[in-house]
């Protein structure tokens, strides 16, 4: 299902000219430097393909032919590309001898790449490929340096053998040859294939063809060493004699498609991947669209480098799921792939999911429902959310997604897409983050929590308890709930008054606040600490004049729904989580009545 997926992406994307979506057999490589000849095989000049970059230089990207599928250079094998390749392959450099003697450890290299471009000629026979083979077969390091000697561009290029260098003719206007022979490329390698290749019914597509023997990896991904599928000899999975390739059998063909096809996606569109702690997650549509496609991303993680920019667009686009303008009226399939490299080169996947345009917008309609807190404008970037469960850290301090638990961002993904309860560590984590940043020493500088992270921590809470609750328990909503008598939710309204009323008392510049001392033990053991919170308020009351009718009355309410026994000895874990919405809401409520009285 994901090979066959990614493979129609490819094949819908390699239609448009624009979609930077590379050619079957070809693949995209930072060529540094131009090896100029002309028609007798004589070398002629050196082009620097270079721009600066930062502090160095960095080769082109062309499109150039790709080794066959599954064709990788392991230990002494000579593999060599056509027309292009490493300075070792295509020049023969070698930067060390072997026993201080005058061979070159790389003969064999360069022998492999000229014999490489002698079949090539042989099914074309073109004179300027007959003079690549003469200059090849001249001992290319030599005639350089008798021509360039010192120059700093024959330096820079004998710097590294594994700098790329390309081939051109003198006639052709500096063409490359991986260019002008580019069409009779495609049919030799497709030529070259049907001879080599054995062949077996292609588990994706039902057709009998070409089967790739290894799959290759994943460009420019997880090191540039990771692989999808990847096999493994005589193990368990072997069957009915069938091993590694042949027991899973897919065609060339369609391993091409669709490793271009997570090329695309994960380096060449910003708009179709995004990576959320050591998972990168990408998505695409089955049909073309520019609606949901190009604003998935949006919608979960915002602008990238700037989470913060797009609050405005994201509350548009939520209006528009939740109205239903933004659904397609055509029939259209939605894909998320989550994706992380393991060593030993192989990529897990964290999670898939396939579903229609219709059911996919319905759970995200539910996800924004569920994670709105206080106002329908206060849904931020998924990435925020994330952030809010990790505790500063650093010079200058700050959150990273990178010191959450591993998969949890992929968890709670898959939470999203499928309409799951979220996992319990978030839960946890938010309790335990919110504990952290109350609880300071006495000589420790006070840090103020922002709004936003307070916001997003609160909202994931409310969140886990409506998908994990009950029909019998009273669904959590997006601002202050008078008729809610949890007892949970009636203390951490309650700890919200007393630390408004011990506020205007004493004023703002306080070394440390109610919540500062007693949060934790207030919101997991209320009877230790409430009834001296009590005490203490009745002597801030009385430091207050304008305001304190309005305190106890709001005090008054609270408490008449708590029972005549006392406070509870302990609350669990989802009381506690209560308790913590209860003081938000409470808080914001202060809030509200201070502008209305502006």
């Amino acid at each position: 299902m994901i090979l066959q997926a990614l493979s129609d992406y490819y094949v819908r994307k390699s239609v448009l000219e624009d979609s930077g979506c590379v050619p079957e057999g070809f693949e995209e490589k930072e060529i540094s430097f131009f090896i100029v000849i002309d028609r007798s095989g004589n070398f002629v000049d050196i082009i620097d393909n270079r721009d600066q970059k930062g502090k160095k230089k960095v080769g082109r990207s062309y499109r150039v032919p790709s080794l066959p599928v599954g064709t990788k250079r392991v230990g002494k094998k000579i593999v060599p590309n056509l027309l292009w390749d490493s300075c070792d392959y295509a020049l023969g450099l070698s930067l060390q001898k072997k026993n201080n003697d005058d061979l070159n450890p790389n003969a064999d290299k360069l022998e492999g790449f000229c014999q490489e471009v002698q079949k090539f000629n042989a099914k074309i026979n073109d004179f300027r490929l007959e003079s690549l083979v003469k200059f090849l077969k001249t001992n290319p390091m030599d005639a350089i340096e008798r021509s360039k000697g010192n120059s700093e561009i024959w330096n820079s290029l004998k710097s590294s053998e594994k700098n790329l260098v390309c081939f051109t003719f003198v006639d052709d206007a500096l063409t490359p040859l991986t260019t002008v022979f580019s069409k009779e490329i495609t049919e030799y390698r497709s030529c070259k294939h049907i001879n080599e290749s054995s062949q077996s019914v292609c588990l994706v597509t039902g057709e009998k063809t070409e089967i790739a023997r290894l799959h290759g990896s994943i460009p420019k991904w997880g090191g540039g060493m990771a692989s999808l599928v990847s096999f493994q000899k005589n193990s368990g999975y072997d069957s009915y004699g069938k091993e590694q390739a042949n027991n899973a059998p897919v065609s060339t063909k369609v391993t091409t498609q669709y490793l271009k096809a997570l090329d695309l996606l994960l380096n060449k569109q910003d708009y179709s991947n995004c990576r959320m702690g050591k998972t990168t997650i990408c998505f695409w549509a089955q049909k073309e669209d520019d609606n949901l496609e190009q604003n998935f991303g949006m919608l979960f993680w915002g602008v990238k480098d700037n989470p913060d920019k797009n609050v405005l667009e994201i509350k548009q686009l939520f209006q528009s799921v939740k109205t239903g303008n933004g659904a397609l009226k055509i029939e259209n399939k939605f894909f998320v792939l989550g994706l992380e490299p393991l060593s030993k080169g192989r990529a897990a996947v964290r999670f898939w999911h396939a579903d229609s345009y219709e059911d996919i917008q319905k759970k995200i309609k539910a996800y924004f429902n569920d994670i709105a807190i206080d106002a329908e404008d206060s849904v931020f970037p998924l990435n925020m959310y994330l952030r809010s469960l990790v505790l500063e850290s650093g010079t200058p301090p700050k959150r990273t997604i990178d010191d959450l638990p591993p998969n949890l961002a992929g968890d709670l993904m898959r939470s999203i897409l499928e309409g799951l309860p979220f996992p319990q560590r978030i839960l946890n984590l938010a309790i335990n983050r919110i504990r952290a940043e109350c609880a300071r020493d006495k000589d420790e500088k006070r840090r103020d929590v922002s709004n936003k992270i307070e916001c997003c921590r609160t909202a994931l809470l409310k969140a886990c308890l409506n998908r994990k609750r009950d029909l019998k328990e009273k669904e959590m909503t997006m601002s202050l709930d008078y008729e809610n008598k949890n007892i949970g939710y009636r203390l951490g309204r309650l700890f919200a008054v007393l630390e408004k009323v011990q506020e205007c008392a004493q004023g703002k510049n306080l070394n440390a606040t109610i919540k500062d001392r007693y949060y934790g033990a207030a919101s997991s053991t209320p009877c230790t600490v409430f009834p001296q919170l009590i005490k203490l308020h009745q002597h801030h009351l009385e430091k207050l004049e304008k305001y304190k009718n309005f305190f106890e009355n709001i005090v008054a309410e609270i408490m008449g729904e708590i029972s005549a026994q006392g406070f509870p000895s302990h609350l669990k874990l989802d009381d506690q989580a209560r308790f913590a919405i209860g003081y938000y809401h409470q808080k914001q409520e202060f809030y509200k009545t201070k502008e209305n009285e502006n």
